[in-house]
């Protein structure tokens, strides 16, 4: 009886702080927190096909000219670019509501010379591990992680973000005479290791590879 009024306990705890959690607010509080944050500065990576600025405290795992995994506090970061939309100037509708996640909006980022449109969605995959996909610039980033890193997480997203800069026709030229089937495959490897089989958002990667 005592090990089930323990579990009670904890259950309504759980429950009043999921409550209490606004992630579209701790959201809008860390993008106008990089708005108003300056670049660093140096450009420190330029692939060709794209230059960003990589905070110091942001390594990286893996990479090639398209894709990084990168790592920061001991969490996973993917970055990609999204070669098909690039070459593609059709838009796409995603047949998703937004009560499939927590956070599903349009933003704003101001980048080095412009302002950047951008679209994030974050899915709770299980208890305390959300999943975070974030589009900004025709580049993507994916992580999954605990509710009390998703703020970390994303500033840390949006600080790579805010300062890239994809040549669309450095692109166009690099993959117009080939299958983008390589591309696809290539971006596939290199996350399906790390992104969790559960929820849709991974769906929404392998959809958009397939178009």
């Amino acid at each position: 009886m005592k090990h089930f009024k323990l579990l009670l306990i904890t259950l309504l705890l759980v429950a009043c702080s999921k409550g209490d959690y606004d992630f579209e607010k701790k959201f809008d509080h860390s993008v106008s927190r990089v708005n108003h944050a300056t670049l660093p500065g140096s450009n420190n990576f330029n692939k060709g096909l794209l230059t960003y600025y990589l905070p110091q405290n942001i390594g990286v795992l893996e990479s090639n000219n398209i894709s990084s995994v990168l790592i920061s506090d001991h969490v996973k970061i993917f970055m990609g670019v999204n070669v098909s939309t690039v070459m593609s100037a059709k838009e796409r509708e995603l047949a998703l509501s937004k009560e499939d996640f927590v956070v599903m909006k349009n933003f704003d980022l101001e980048g080095r010379t412009d302002t950047k449109k951008g679209m994030v969605y974050i899915e709770e995959l299980s208890v305390n591990n959300y999943l975070i996909y974030i589009l900004v610039d025709d580049v993507f980033f994916l992580s999954s992680t605990r509710r009390s890193q998703i703020t970390y997480t994303t500033e840390k997203m949006l600080q790579i973000a805010k300062s890239l800069d994809v040549d669309k026709t450095a692109i166009v030229a690099e993959f117009s005479n080939k299958e983008t089937f390589s591309y696809e495959k290539e971006i596939i490897e290199l996350f399906s290791d790390s992104i969790p089989e559960e929820g849709m958002i991974k769906d929404i990667i392998i959809e958009e590879a397939g178009d």
